[in-house]
């Protein structure tokens, strides 16, 4: 599910560059850094660092409220952060943002998201939900975007040449930087040797899957992590395990414990053995490495001490059900268990888990809700609009027919469009 996603999001941008994403030469050692690879999207993973925050869940207490900061944590962009105003002295203690959030931040008032250009990715903007007041951030193009101490992280793409004064993005030249939330203090760009996804920062480390799906050194899925150093620079990425073999499909953290789902990388060349997939956890450095259980295999996310996970047969499968376990495994839980689609939009908020599911087997999928102790089940009717899985405070994040961002209530109510166009064609 994660690759067809992320690769969807590859090709929209590859076609909007006129580029062709090219293998990367990456280094599988236990020490990463290079020059060179391909992608784009905006993915991520639970965080909380030192101040606890980000990209996918909350160390709050959960709570049935939607506008209540919840305690969860997977692959996506969000958590409670307790340091870092920025220079307009924002609140920005608590994040309101879905532990699977893959293409859309939120900061106190404050979402931010990319506005793209055909050929040119050149801009971050941010809207305020109080005051509509919409500025850009960064004159630059901000993907996977996470949130920590006060600041965003997030990977960007250098220029290769200008065409009639358009920036024509690099996609080999694949940087990593920071950013006040205020588009203020940006910080030093790191070189990547490859693109990364499922980011998160824990513990002045910013944690990444590799994404590298056509690189000759098949290190897709490979969990790294980078020194967040006081200087405001951000160290080579370095693998988390000794055994460079172990790839992941989402990673999180949750109460001082790095958890991931075992997979294999995308050439699919280590043949992992079906009884070593599964959920495991491990400490922050990588030690300590246990199996959690093996029957969640895919995407997942943490709330309130429960795990939260899509059974499948396979990842070709088209008959999923959506189950819940304690986080050491114990007392695995139907939720739901009637869903006919393969690719599942799953995420988090205030008490209810947003998914889609088609009714009948080969049907179009629609937005569904359900209380994480499977009652309430509800249909979301988007119409014609898009769902990309994000979800922030009171709204579910839906894009127009003209790809205009848009807001929803969380009970499908009162659609309303709150910024442009993300892809702007050029004349």
């Amino acid at each position: 599910m994660k690759k067809l996603k992320f690769l969807s999001l590859f090709i929209i941008m590859a076609m909007l560059a006129g580029c062709a994403a090219e293998t990367a030469d990456n280094s599988a050692t236990a020490k990463l850094s290079g020059t060179q690879t391909v992608q784009t999207g905006t993915a991520s993973a639970n965080s909380t660092s030192t101040s606890e925050m980000q990209n996918t869940p909350t160390q709050g207490q959960a709570s049935s409220d939607a506008t209540a900061a919840i305690k969860t944590s997977p692959a996506g962009v969000s958590g409670t952060q307790t340091s870092g105003d920025d220079s307009e002295g924002e609140n920005i203690s608590k994040l309101e943002n879905g532990p699977l959030n893959r293409t859309v931040v939120q900061i106190g008032d404050w979402v931010y998201f990319l506005h793209v250009y055909a050929m040119d990715i050149a801009e971050t903007l941010r809207i305020n939900l109080k005051t509509d007041r919409m500025e850009t951030v960064n004159d630059d193009n901000m993907y996977n975007m996470t949130y920590g101490d006060g600041w965003i992280y997030y990977v960007h793409y250098g220029s290769a040449y200008k065409n009639d004064d358009v920036n024509i993005l690099d996609l080999d030249d694949i940087r990593i930087s920071r950013i006040r939330p205020d588009g203020t203090e940006k910080g030093a760009d790191t070189k990547l040797s490859y693109d990364i996804d499922n980011n998160f920062v824990y513990d002045d480390y910013l944690y990444a899957l590799v994404f590298a799906p056509f690189s000759q050194e098949d290190n897709d899925n490979m969990p790294i992590r980078m020194k967040l150093n006081e200087d405001g620079s951000i160290g080579e990425p370095e693998a988390l395990f000794e055994d460079t073999d172990i790839r992941a499909y989402t990673m999180t953290q949750y109460n001082g414990w790095i958890y991931f789902t075992r997979s294999n990388n995308y050439s699919g060349s280590l043949n992992i053995a079906e009884e070593d997939y599964g959920l495991y956890r491990c400490k922050p450095d990588g030690t300590g490495l246990e199996k959690v259980s093996g029957q969640v295999k895919y995407t997942f996310f943490i709330a309130d001490d429960w795990i939260y996970y899509c059974e499948r047969d396979d990842a070709e499968s088209e008959e999923n059900a959506l189950y819940k376990m304690r986080i050491d495994g114990s007392d695995n839980t139907l939720i739901y268990g009637d869903i006919h689609n393969q690719n599942i939009y799953l995420n988090y908020m205030g008490g209810w888990i947003y998914f889609e599911n088609a009714d009948e087997q080969g049907d179009l999928p629609e937005l569904h809700r359900i209380r994480t102790d499977g009652t309430g089940l509800q249909k979301i009717d988007t119409g014609d609009y898009l769902f990309t899985g994000d979800i922030i405070g009171n709204y579910i994040i839906l894009y127009s027919k003209n790809d205009e961002l848009c807001v929803m209530e969380l009970d499908g109510s009162d659609i309303e469009t709150i910024g442009p166009s993300r892809y702007y064609i050029i004349e």
